[in-house]
């Protein structure tokens, strides 16, 4: 996923999720964690590395 993509979008833009399936994460786990990742990043406009480091100081 990415926050905003657009022709300059890279590859450090993206947040990725994968082992989504019966025998890694549940889908239906997978889905929860995927609702509160979308809402933070909506809520600090952001995605990918900038959102992985977003508290870092």
């Amino acid at each position: 996923m990415i926050y905003r993509p657009n022709e300059h979008s890279v590859e450090a833009d993206r947040t990725v999720y994968s082992n989504i399936h019966n025998n890694g994460v549940p889908p239906a786990e997978a889905g929860a964690h995927l609702a509160d990742t979308i809402a933070e990043m909506l809520k600090y406009k952001m995605s990918g590395v900038k959102f992985a480091r977003r508290h870092e100081s």
